[in-house]
């Protein structure tokens, strides 16, 4: 009788860990949009972007290094 309570308690505790961790790696903290100005990501909330340099319609844009989201700061 014991052993199957540590049993189903293991069992649980490891169906626990399981869905921490699923829900952990698909969660990144976001800066709020009146802190994020126009260099930090819309996407991801990175700060560090750099200023797209091309003859096609990106040129001016500006691209977040860390996701490589392209978008335009004038808009924001």
């Amino acid at each position: 009788m014991a052993s199957a309570i540590v049993l189903v308690s293991l069992l649980v505790l490891v169906a626990l860990g399981v869905f921490l961790a699923i829900k952990l790696d698909s969660w990144r903290p976001r800066t709020p949009r009146f802190l994020r100005g126009a260099k930090h990501c819309p996407s991801c909330g990175n700060f560090w972007s750099t200023v797209v340099e091309s003859d096609n319609r990106l040129n001016g844009m500006r691209e977040c290094r860390a996701c490589h989201y392209t978008w335009d700061p004038a808009a924001h």
